[in-house]
């Protein structure tokens, strides 16, 4: 077998079912079931270079991100669009080896009488890369019909004459052997019988279909179908009369054997079969003791009105109990049956707390994944057959009616979305659509644990994009539809969108010159075949000869005209219509659709037409938290059939940690006017907030002592005369300004009337707080001599100034703060008598707002402001005389 340098190992598979999980990963799986099978058997082990480029999770997801999708022209379907996905991975064709991938139908032939499939591994792959050696799990799996192989066929002839002879493999069907007759008369049987087989499976599924009733009556209706029954249903195999009541005529027949048929019914006493004619199931209608079967529809029931609601005593029905309950009540499905037993109910793990949430998790999952289907009655049930069929039975309903009251599936997605736990549902409207975020690609995750769904700036790979600080803040979904409406109501013209840069007429040269070629050709075959008509050709060998050329050219004019065909093809698309977007016919649908965040109609109506640009910046300011904004531009094409508009709209948002510090400022404002301190509104850290506290409360904020009262009657006075209530916030927003110039004059006699406070004493307030001293403290610092001062002429008023004690306290006294309520006679201090009640008892406290002592008789200062007891504990220090 010739071999030439550059040829290389041609690795291929395929899935038939349409580009989803189920088929990327039989698509894998296959792949490398071929690679081990050819290291085992020739001793070439291509897994370690797969490795090396990210092994298996790295195919997947080239296969589930960057495949190319083709679409093709339905044949025996009008109007219907044939998928297929395709990868080819060439980083390993230095080490000489191709993978070549692809997803979609197998067996559909298009407009041009190709089999997508097998035509796009011949002229794609075969035609471009010349593989020396191909090997696949199954060769019919790059076309499920013989005729369909045609092009691989001819492409491996091409090489044949070029002097390049192929070898070609698999696992099962076909050993490793050289291209020739024999093969491809092995490919043609198989690929006639994977036809057979596809068209037998579509037939079963079909057949199964016809065979399951479209509604269900009396608790039951026929079903054909092979999954298991949901939880709170069952499948039997009956004989007449297993049921009380009788079905419609109009019910499909179900035999399986004859007097024999397979119903699903809702799985509760009431409805279940008479069990002396079953003649198969996996639910039981008693238990081994003689005892009803738990009612499973009852316990579906119930599980349903109960979580996440509140029993009497105001205790959550969270999983784990609600799991608990059904596992105790014997909760059982048919999936859990056919894995196990008939009689095997649900269990709850307790080993440890990861394996007792596992366990309570999807006992509860196996109820909840069907949420939509218990609100609607409508249960979609796989068929046979192995390509997706589905057939759908409706009224699916317990003997109460309903499954659940039509309130509970949104109370019962909130809890679990509260809770972190929400079951999958219906797509966002905005998830997965493709983003140009500063230029690079991402695309759209939606999260909403709480409150309405935002959307996550992702990368290709599924990680969250992040900047140098933290995560880009994620867009809200309802900061998208407010773009959406801003745009649909501004007024404005809309641009129309300039028509892509035509190829009509490279295409049309192309085509002209395709058939060109074909005319040419044609005509020459007909001289052959009219040589060949010929009586006097008589000589053997150029009969033969004529013969070879005239069978050659045959081959080759079918290339040609496939060739022309795709180029006619090509031009009649480039110069059809292709409008792109919205119709504006059904612009009003799609607003009324956006109404729900997770609207398949939306989604559908927007499709390619809609795209997103957002730019991300971070705001960086000395002493303050980064702001992120985000800059998005939101652009939707509508078209009318033959022109499209598009419609622009741009708004800005801004997240982070930042975006928390304006509520959080404000609050500690607001709680600072009702007497509530810094470190309680902001915990310990709250000096790291005390430059932003002192810029919101305006100039006075610079010097201000409010945050170090103690006291909540006389902070709240304070921040009432400092600091008022602003009326603007200022032009800044990030920097509000939260309280207006200290209030002065006639307008603290107001205030202290608004408050029903002494006026002495705001007046006492705006003086002291007006004028901060040095150091900006509070408190007058601690004198014990002023303290001693006021315990000694407690009694009479008097004291001797040797009585004083410290040297210098006599002119320390008189000099200070309290020195206007004293006098000097010969050698005693006399303390003026209060103004209230005449009293000589005082209590001298540090308090500036304070006006003097305060008389402990009366409770007053010097300007007659009531001081309570409590204020005791701001006195001066002294020491009791004898």
């Amino acid at each position: 077998m010739e071999r030439i340098d550059d040829s290389c190992l041609l690795l291929f598979d395929r899935a038939s079912a349409e580009h989803s999980g189920p088929a990327i990963t039989s698509t894998i799986k296959g792949l490398c079931e071929s690679v081990e099978y050819f290291a085992t058997t020739f001793g070439i082990n291509a897994m370690p270079a797969i490795d090396a480029i990210g092994g298996r999770s790295e195919l997947t997801r080239r296969l589930q991100h960057e495949s190319v999708l083709h679409l093709s022209d339905d044949l025996n379907r009008t109007g219907r669009s044939i998928k297929t996905w395709t990868l080819v991975v060439t980083d390993l064709l230095p080490q000489g080896i191709l993978i070549a991938l692809q997803t979609g139908s197998g067996t559909k032939i298009d407009a041009a009488y190709h089999q997508p499939a097998a035509y796009w591994l011949a002229m794609s792959v075969l035609a471009e890369y010349r593989p020396g050696v191909l090997f696949s799990r199954e060769w019919p799996r790059s076309g499920r019909d013989g005729f369909a192989m045609g092009p691989v066929v001819y492409e491996l002839r091409r090489m044949v004459d070029t002097g390049r002879v192929p070898a070609i493999g698999a696992v099962t069907g076909l050993r490793m052997q050289e291209f020739g007759d024999e093969t491809e008369e092995t490919l043609y049987r198989q690929g006639q019988a994977a036809r057979l087989e596809a068209k037998w499976f579509g037939q079963r599924g079909a057949l199964a279909r016809q065979k399951t009733a479209p509604h269900m009556l009396h608790g039951r209706a026929p079903y054909a179908g092979n999954n298991p029954a949901p939880p709170g249903t069952a499948t039997a195999t009956v004989v007449p009369g297993a049921f009380d009541d009788g079905g419609p005529e109009q019910w499909p027949d179900v035999s399986l054997k004859p007097g024999e048929a397979r119903y699903l019914y809702v799985d509760t006493p009431s409805y279940r079969p008479r069990p002396v004619l079953v003649r198969s199931t996996r639910s039981q209608v008693f238990l081994s003791d003689g005892s009803p079967a738990p009612d499973q529809a009852g316990l579906v029931v119930w599980f349903l009105a109960h979580l996440g609601t509140r029993d009497e005593n105001g205790q959550v029905w969270d999983q784990v109990r609600c799991a608990r309950h059904l596992a105790d009540s014997g909760y059982s499905t048919e999936a859990l049956r056919n894995l196990h037993r008939p009689d095997a109910v649900w269990t709850i793990n307790y080993t440890s707390k990861a394996t007792l949430r596992y366990s309570t998790r999807n006992l509860c999952r196996s109820i909840l994944d069907h949420l939509d289907e218990y609100a609607t009655g409508t249960f979609t049930l796989a068929m046979p057959g192995g390509h997706g069929e589905t057939g759908t039975i409706r009224g699916v309903f317990p003997p109460s009616g309903f499954w659940l009251a039509p309130g509970r599936p949104a109370e019962i997605r909130d809890y679990l979305a509260e809770v972190g736990n929400a079951p999958s549902g219906p797509a966002h409207v905005f998830a997965g659509l493709p983003v140009e975020l500063n230029g690079g690609a991402a695309s759209l995750e939606a999260s909403a644990r709480r409150g309405p769904p935002q959307y996550h700036f992702v990368q290709a790979d599924g990680h969250r994009i992040r900047s140098r600080h933290a995560p880009i803040p994620p867009v809200q979904h309802d900061f998208l539809i407010q773009l959406l409406a801003q745009g649909f109501t501004a007024n404005l013209a809309l641009p129309r969108l300039a028509p892509p840069d035509s190829p009509v007429p490279e295409l049309d040269a192309t085509a002209r010159e395709a058939h060109r070629q074909v005319a040419a050709l044609e005509a020459v075959q007909e001289g052959r075949l009219d040589r060949l008509d010929l009586d006097d050709l008589q000589e053997h060998t150029t009969r033969a000869a004529l013969s070879r050329r005239y069978h050659d050219g045959e081959l080759e004019l079918v290339r040609l005209r496939t060739v022309a065909d795709l180029a006619q093809k090509a031009l009649d698309v480039a110069l059809a219509p292709n409008p792109t977007g919205v119709h504006h016919e059904r612009l009003i649908d799609l607003l009324g659709a956006l109404a729900d965040p997770r609207s398949a109609v939306a989604r559908d109506l927007m499709g390619e037409g809609l795209t997103l640009t957002a730019v991300h910046e971070v705001l960086q300011e000395p002493d303050h938290v980064p702001r992120h904004r985000v800059e998005v531009t939101v652009r939707l094409a509508i078209h009318d059939g033959h022109d499209t508009w598009e419609l622009v709209s741009t708004g800005t948002y801004e997240g982070g940690p930042a975006a928390k510090v304006l509520p959080r400022l404000t609050a500690a404002v607001n709680d600072l006017r009702r007497g509530v301190g810094l470190q309680d509104s902001l915990g310990a850290d709250w000096h790291r907030w005390l430059g932003q506290i002192r810029t919101a409360l305006g100039p006075g904020g610079r010097t201000t002592r409010v945050h170090l009262i103690d006291d909540p009657r006389l902070q709240r006075l304070v921040m009432a005369v400092m600091h008022p209530t602003s009326p603007e916030i200022g032009a800044d927003p990030h920097h509000p300004r939260l309280a207006g110039p200290a209030v002065s004059g006639a307008g603290l006699t107001a205030l202290a009337k608004r408050l029903a406070e002494p006026p002495a004493l705001i007046r006492q307030i705006a003086a002291v707080h007006g004028a901060p001293p040095p150091g900006h403290k509070w408190l007058q610092d601690a004198a014990r001599v002023v303290g001693d001062a006021y315990v000694a002429v407690a009694d009479t008023g008097r004291a001797d100034l040797v009585q004083m004690g410290k040297r210098g306290a006599v002119h320390q006294l008189l000099r200070g703060r309290f020195g206007p309520e004293w006098q000097r006679v010969d050698q005693e201090l006399v303390l003026a008598r209060c103004a209230g009640c005449g009293g000589t008892a005082r209590v001298a406290l540090r308090l500036r707002e304070a006006a003097g002592s305060v008389c402990l008789s009366c409770r007053t200062d010097r300007y007659g402001v009531l001081w309570p007891p409590d204020y005791d504990r701001y006195a001066h220090p002294h020491r009791r005389f004898p």
